[in-house]
């Protein structure tokens, strides 16, 4: 499959952080295009990572932020355990 990238960086800031790792959401090119990320929270497979930097946009966090609950709410995969999970953020 083809896939476009949307830089997740404000104009004028860089591409990619201080690893070296590229700040992009992923969507898929066929007819009903979607956030890649976005199809991991809903699957219950990832957590929503807020940067707390001024570099990145902040765009789509409420969305991926009610994906997530609603993961949550359901129980999906990594919430299926309800045990208290919690996802790494480094405070960025």
């Amino acid at each position: 499959k083809q896939v476009r990238l949307e830089y997740n960086t404000l104009p004028g800031k860089p591409t990619s952080d201080d690893f070296g790792r590229l700040l992009a959401f992923v969507w898929t090119t066929d007819r009903s295009p979607v956030i890649v990320q976005e199809e991991v929270l809903r699957a219950g497979l990832g957590c929503e990572f807020e940067p707390r930097s001024s570099t990145y946009s902040h765009q789509y966090r409420a969305r991926f932020a009610a994906v997530e609950a609603d993961a949550k709410a359901n129980l999906r995969n990594l919430w299926r355990a309800r045990v208290d999970v919690r996802c790494w953020n480094a405070g960025w």
